[in-house]
C-alpha cells in the first residue's frame, strides 16, 4: 500500500460493450485505457500504477462481496462513461457503492476534489443515475465532433488514424497528470496557504463609546466587546478576540471568493468594490486571522455560504485549490458567478453554462459590469431567502 493506505490507486469501472474492439485483431478501447494509464500514471507517480479493473463482470447479479472489498481499498474511480455506462444498473450500482465506501475511507471529497471521475468515450445526453457528486465532478472527453465528420461524435482511438492516437495520447496524459496530483495530494497533504498579518484593532473613538454594543461594528463586520465602564477601557487579549470571531464572521457573509494568488491585488480591489456595493464577499485575506483553523475555516465557509464567485484567469485554472473549490461548489449546487480577469483559453467546461462578467478589457474601471454583477447576486440571494 502506498502512503495513503489504499490498495489501489484507481478503479475503473466501465461497460464492457465499450470494450468490444471495432478491429477483431485490436485491443478493446477500455484495455488499451487501462494500459495507458497504467504506464503514464506510473511515470507521473514514480512508482508503478496501482489499477484495479473487473474483468469477470458479473452481469446483473448483485455487486459482490470481493467486488465492494476492492472499492474500499481504492483511492480514485474512473467511470468510462458512455450511453451504455449510464444504463447499465451493474455500472450504476459501482458508482454508487464507491461513493458510499469512499465515505468511509476519507470522504468522497477531498480537499474540494472529488474522488471519482469521469472518462467520456463519447457524449451522453443524460446524467441522472449517477451519483450526485459524479454529475457535478468536471469530466475528460475522450472523443472529438469535427465538421469532416458531418458533425458525429468519433471517439479517440487510434484505428481512425495517427491523429486520432496523438489527440488521444495528449488526453490520456493529461488526465494522468490530475490523477497523480489528486494522489499525491492523499498521500502528502500539501501545506495550507499563510495567513496575512492581522492589522492591530484600532481604538474606537470617545465619542462613539456611548453607543450600545451592536451599534459599534468592527472593521470586518463582527459585533465589538462592549466597552468597560471606565474613560479608557484596556484591551482585550488577543485569545478573547478570537474566539468565536471567525464563525461570526462568516454568518455575516453572502459570498465565497475563489482566485489564485497571482491574482490577489485585482481580487482584493474588486472585492472592495462588491463590498461597497452591498455585497458581503468572504475572502481569506479579510475573514482569517494567524490563529485561525485555515483548513477547515476556509472549508466551513465555502460550504456553508449560500453564493460562490470564481476570478478567472490562467493561474486560476493552474492552482488544485481554486478548481478544487470550483468542484465543492458545483456538489453544493451554489449559485456561480464567473468574473473574467485575464482571458483563458480553456476554461473548465461547466462554467460556459454561466453568466459571466467579463473585466478583461477595462478591468476595475467597468463600473456599470462591476455594478450589474452586484445586482445579480444580491438579487439571486434574495430568491434563496423568499
Amino acid at each position: 500500500m502506498g502512503n495513503s493506505g489504499f490498495e489501489y490507486d484507481v478503479y475503473i469501472s466501465y461497460s464492457r460493450l465499450d470494450n468490444v474492439p471495432l478491429d477483431g485483431d485490436q485491443e478493446g478501447w477500455v484495455t488499451r485505457f487501462h494500459t495507458g494509464l497504467s504506464y503514464v500514471l506510473g511515470m507521473r507517480l514514480g512508482r508503478e500504477a496501482r489499477i484495479w479493473r473487473d474483468l469477470k463482470f458479473s452481469g446483473d447479479d448483485l455487486i459482490a462481496d470481493e467486488t465492494a472489498q476492492d472499492l474500499l481499498k481504492t483511492a480514485l474511480f474512473i467511470s468510462v462513461v458512455s450511453p451504455h455506462y449510464v444504463e447499465s444498473e451493474w455500472c450504476i450500482r459501482e458508482a454508487n457503492e464507491f461513493c458510499k465506501a469512499a465515505e468511509n475511507t476519507g470522504g468522497i471529497v477531498i480537499n474540494g476534489r472529488s474522488r471519482a471521475l469521469k472518462v467520456y468515450k463519447g457524449p451522453v445526453a443524460e446524467e441522472g443515475r449517477l451519483p450526485e457528486v459524479m454529475k457535478n465532478t468536471l469530466g475528460y472527453p475522450m472523443y472529438v465532433v469535427d465538421e469532416q465528420w458531418q458533425g458525429v461524435p468519433i471517439e479517440l482511438d487510434p484505428i481512425y488514424g495517427d491523429d486520432f492516437k496523438l489527440k488521444y495520447n495528449i488526453k490520456l496524459t493529461q488526465l494522468a497528470f490530475d490523477v497523480a496530483a489528486l494522489i499525491t495530494r492523499m498521500e502528502n497533504p500539501p501545506p495550507l496557504r499563510s495567513p496575512a498579518p492581522m492589522p492591530a484593532p484600532a481604538a474606537a473613538p470617545m465619542s462613539a463609546m456611548s453607543r450600545s454594543s451592536a451599534e459599534q461594528p468592527t472593521a470586518d463586520g463582527s459585533p465589538s466587546i462592549p466597552p468597560a465602564p471606565v474613560p479608557t477601557p484596556a484591551a482585550a487579549p488577543m485569545s478573547a478576540i478570537s474566539q468565536g470571531s471567525t464563525e461570526q464572521r462568516k454568518n455575516e457573509k453572502d459570498i465565497f471568493v475563489s482566485y489564485s494568488r497571482k491574482d490577489e491585488a485585482f481580487v482584493l480591489e474588486l472585492a472592495k468594490k462588491m463590498k461597497a456595493s452591498g455585497v458581503a464577499v468572504w475572502i481569506d485575506q479579510w475573514e482569517l486571522a494567524g490563529g485561525d483553523k485555515w483548513g477547515r475555516d476556509i472549508d466551513d465557509a465555502l460550504y456553508d455560504l449560500p453564493a460562490f464567485l470564481i476570478v478567472m484567469s490562467p493561474d486560476a485554472f493552474q492552482s488544485d485549490e481554486v478548481r478544487g473549490e470550483l468542484q465543492a461548489a458545483l456538489y453544493k449546487k451554489k449559485p456561480i458567478f464567473p468574473v473574467s480577469y485575464r482571458p483563458c483559453d480553456r476554461p473548465p467546461h461547466v462554467l460556459l453554462i454561466y453568466q459571466w462578467t467579463d473585466l478583461t478589457d477595462k478591468g476595475l474601471a467597468d463600473e456599470a459590469a462591476i455594478q450589474s454583477l452586484a445586482a445579480r447576486i444580491r438579487s439571486k440571494l434574495s430568491q434563496k431567502v423568499q
